[in-house]
């Protein structure tokens, strides 16, 4: 249901098909345009000079239909032109892809107070990612901070497995073993995966915008349920009629800036459910002190827990 409440979900299109009306036949009138020459010059007087008349093409120019700015195939072709750039710009292939993020998520009404392992509603991360065959993760590294610096977690990715090594006491293991390699994608990628679905169909009736602005591409996608999710019936405690998702490019860069997510409730009142506002991006050849302890750390845990 989380997953319905941040992006949507796909909509079945229903084929309407209508009687064609019949086409209604115009008459194109063409001028015709003549002119007068006397029957009969007199000698004594110079022939009058003939106008010359241009007659102008009565042929109806093809009408070119410019492309809607607003239509879901432009939007995703903008996304891939500044995701084109932004890899260009960062070559994550090469070496450690770093970003640094800010995060707040409302804490959800009746099932935890606070929203990061009941700790605050915001936070930081470092997220280091060395990037593998057929674009899979082959190692990561976590570091979240609270808003004040204090780290709350140590973790990383590491022989397919996941291994917390800060806090030592968690609620789901500190070593855990994932089913397959996990797959690499920018938050580009993600975000086309998301505009293709709302393309191809959609279970949902969404309306997507775009504009630029200073700089800035934004996209809104705006959803609107078929019926009313009961409060009961989902993680926010209330009643919902649908969502919103804003996304915030940099026309420069292509770097992908902020996303932010409402619900949307029967009246209409909108909600700031998510906001993530990307601080920092870039290509390292080596991982500074502390992610690469960290994933000594983690490959000590791995070693000693006999996985």
């Amino acid at each position: 249901m989380r997953k319905l409440v941040l992006f949507g979900v796909l909509v079945l299109l229903i084929a309407c098909q209508k009687d064609v009306p019949a086409k209604e036949e115009i008459t194109v009138l063409t001028p015709v345009i003549t002119t007068a020459v006397p029957a009969t010059i007199p000698p004594d007087l110079p022939a009058p000079a003939v106008e010359e008349t241009v007659l102008e093409s009565t042929a109806v120019p093809p009408t070119v239909t410019p492309s809607d700015p607003n239509s879901i195939s432009s939007i995703i072709a903008q996304v891939e032109t500044l995701s084109a750039k932004f890899e260009l710009a960062n070559p994550y292939r090469t070496g450690w892809f770093y970003h640094r993020e800010e995060s707040y998520e409302r804490p959800q009404d009746g099932i935890i107070p606070a929203t990061y392992r009941g700790l605050a509603d915001s936070w930081l991360i470092e997220v280091w990612t060395e990037v593998g065959q057929e674009d899979t993760i082959a190692q990561q590294v976590l570091l979240v901070y609270d808003t004040e610096g204090g780290l709350w977690e140590r973790s990383a990715i590491i022989e397919n497995t996941n291994v917390r090594v800060l806090p030592e006491q968690t609620v789901d293991g500190r070593v855990i073993a994932l089913d397959e390699p996990l797959l690499f994608q920018t938050p580009h990628q993600s975000l086309i995966n998301i505009l293709r679905e709302i393309e191809s169909a959609s279970f949902f009736d969404h309306t997507v915008t775009a504009w630029e602005e200073n700089g800035r591409y934004h996209i809104q996608i705006d959803t609107l349920y078929n019926s009313t999710v009961p409060a009961e019936e989902n993680t926010t405690g209330k009643s919902l009629n649908g969502e919103k998702i804003q996304f915030v490019l940099d026309m420069n860069t292509g770097e992908l800036l902020q996303q932010r997510n409402w619900t949307i409730n029967g009246t209409g009142e909108e909600t700031l459910l998510l906001d993530v506002t990307w601080l920092e991006t870039a290509v390292v050849p080596e991982l500074p002190f502390l992610a690469a302890q960290t994933l000594t750390d983690a490959a000590v845990l791995l070693a000693s827990s006999g996985n």
